[in-house]
């Protein structure tokens, strides 16, 4: 049995995603993830409108610039989320290319997230990796060139 999500949850995330440039990054990164939670764990119209909303910051965030660590976070988010969500390589690839492109911001990120940084990271990934969930399937590409890229930054 599918869990089902409630409706005011649904709604939420649909409303943070649709008024995402007036949140706060952190009501983004949450919304993200709960989106992550809502497409594997919940009812295919909940699948749907997450994703729909997804796509639409995506559009929205396609050619923006990132010029901060909020706008890093931002960007790298919606598409990890993305890739978790519906298992586009293109959205997982863009999240990686972020973070090879601004490798401070990603690690500072990954600070406050509670991986910490340090050899480990790339252990965490590559358990990721190795997960053979739906989730973790989706996620397969963006884990390796996680892995992969956190090498070369902490190497």
């Amino acid at each position: 049995m599918l869990w089902q999500p409630n409706i005011p949850t649904l709604f939420l995330v649909e409303q943070v995603l649709h008024e995402w440039h007036q949140r706060s990054a952190w009501e983004v990164l949450n919304a993200t993830q709960v989106a992550g939670i809502l497409c594997h764990y919940g009812e295919k119209d909940a699948e749907n409108r997450v994703i729909a909303a997804l796509r639409q910051v995506e559009r929205e965030i396609h050619h923006m610039q990132i010029f901060d660590f909020q706008s890093y976070r931002i960007n790298h988010h919606v598409y990890e989320a993305l890739a978790e969500t519906t298992g586009d390589r293109i959205a997982a690839m863009r999240a990686i290319d972020l973070a090879a492109a601004f490798p401070r911001w990603e690690l500072q990120h990954l600070e406050e997230y509670g991986w910490h940084v340090g050899p480990h990271v790339m252990d965490l990934y590559h358990e990721a990796e190795q997960n053979n969930s739906l989730r973790g399937q989706k996620l397969h590409d963006y884990n390796r060139g996680m892995k992969e890229l956190m090498g070369n930054i902490l190497s």
